[in-house]
């Protein structure tokens, strides 16, 4: 498994323009109203066609839980509509989605960064967006049909902050190998039948490099399967094969990876438990990968630069 890759149309700046829906209106109209639970699919009614020059966000419903700050990882449920179509874009409330992981920092979009900053998981935040804050200078989106001077609509609802939970190697699956230290794959025998909903690390041999930080380059080898099954769907272990080169904290691997490497130090074998959200949440990776499974990989840190 070359790249272990998950994309985001919603969350990545696009930088290709897609003309206006509505015009060049340079002042504010319309209205929306949202209802609905946290949690729900949310009502979005809108009230004539919504423009703003400047973001707007409004608190609908305050958080217990941590204060989010610039560099967590949360997971969000996301509704995003076109406020001047009034028409809904995408929605991981909808049937066969699941919550989005989202990273606050300078990649993020500005409209949701203000937004999410100094907020408290189990927040229901509504944002009217200005174009400028939503997609980047060029606006727009092509593949969610919105233009490059559409206001947008979007309901957050902050599910959870992620980070890593460092465990015992008796609270993963026990490791099984061909012999000369090679893993074959897991034993559930003595593991819960429902995967745990953190992201579980277990060292099973420390290292005596430097920890890994976000946006080093590495090479890893890997053994993953799926939580529960006895197959294993890639590895990099076997004779021949070489340990890959990833990018951690970029986006450019699974979640899952992208937190449970970071820290971690050179030289050390690693077991990760990573629930769904964290992986290929409800699209899988078919054939192997099923909607909503959760994955286990054993990983040897061999490099970093």
């Amino acid at each position: 498994m070359r790249r272990l890759v998950v994309t985001s149309t919603v969350l990545a700046l696009s930088t290709m323009g897609l003309a206006a829906c509505g015009g060049t209106d340079s002042h504010d109209t319309g209205s929306v109203k949202v209802s609905g639970a946290f949690g729900s699919q949310p009502t979005v009614k809108y009230d004539g066609k919504v423009v703003r020059d400047k973001t707007e966000v409004k608190v609908l419903h305050k958080g217990t839980g941590d204060t989010i700050a610039e560099g967590d990882s949360l997971t969000l449920n996301m509704y995003l509509g076109n406020g001047y179509t009034g028409e809904k874009a995408i929605s991981s409330y909808d049937k066969g989605q699941s919550p989005t992981p989202i990273d606050v920092n300078s990649s993020t979009l500005p409209a949701l960064e203000k937004a999410l900053k100094g907020q408290k998981v189990g927040a229901r935040i509504e944002v009217i967006a200005a174009p400028k804050d939503a997609f980047g200078p060029n606006g727009g989106n092509p593949d969610l049909n919105i233009g490059n001077k559409d206001t947008t609509v979007w309901v957050l609802d902050v599910m959870s902050k992620v980070g890593v939970k460092d465990v015992d190697r008796s609270a993963v699956p026990k490791l099984f190998g061909k012999g000369g230290g090679v893993p074959a794959g897991f034993d559930f025998t003595a593991s819960p039948k429902k995967p745990s909903t953190d992201l579980l690390r277990a060292t099973l041999k420390p290292g005596t490099g430097d920890p890994i930080k976000a946006g080093q380059a590495v090479t890893v080898r890997y053994l993953g399967s799926v939580y529960g099954s006895s197959k294993v769907f890639d590895e990099t272990f076997s004779k021949g094969k070489k340990p890959i080169p990833v990018t951690v904290g970029q986006g450019g691997v699974i979640k899952g990876w992208d937190l449970g490497l970071v820290g971690t130090k050179v030289g050390s074998r690693i077991e990760l438990v990573i629930p769904s959200d964290l992986g290929y949440g409800a699209q899988g990776r078919e054939p192997s990968i099923k909607p909503n499974e959760a994955l286990v990989f054993v990983m040897d840190i061999v490099s970093a630069s």
